[in-house]
């Protein structure tokens, strides 16, 4: 937002939304997250990590139930969005992990 000022309690806020997602997911689900918002995809993100693309499924989804379990406000987020064409922060449904399998 342009004219907008980022207080000192804003940025509080900030850091323990943050905190509170970081302990709301597990490492594995936390690393598949990282590589979401980096805009891989699933299987791009499985050959990276050397899982299966329905193990990343289903670590995307379970990270995004914990994180809106815990810090609602931030489920609308993890629906996702595209860069150039390419998933980022896209939690995929099993119909379109079928998709990519065939």
């Amino acid at each position: 937002m342009e004219g907008y000022t980022v207080t000192p309690l804003d940025y509080l806020c900030h850091l323990d939304t943050v905190a509170d997602i970081l302990r709301a997911v597990e490492p594995s689900q936390l690393s598949v997250m990282a590589l979401r918002w980096q805009g891989m995809t699933n299987m791009e993100i499985a050959a990276a990590l050397g899982v299966s693309h329905q193990a990343v499924a289903c670590r995307l989804e379970r990270a995004r139930e914990r994180i809106a379990g815990r810090v609602p406000g931030c489920a609308a987020l993890l629906e996702g969005r595209k860069v150039n064409g390419r998933p980022v922060g896209v939690i995929e449904t099993k119909k379109r992990n079928r998709k990519e399998a065939a």
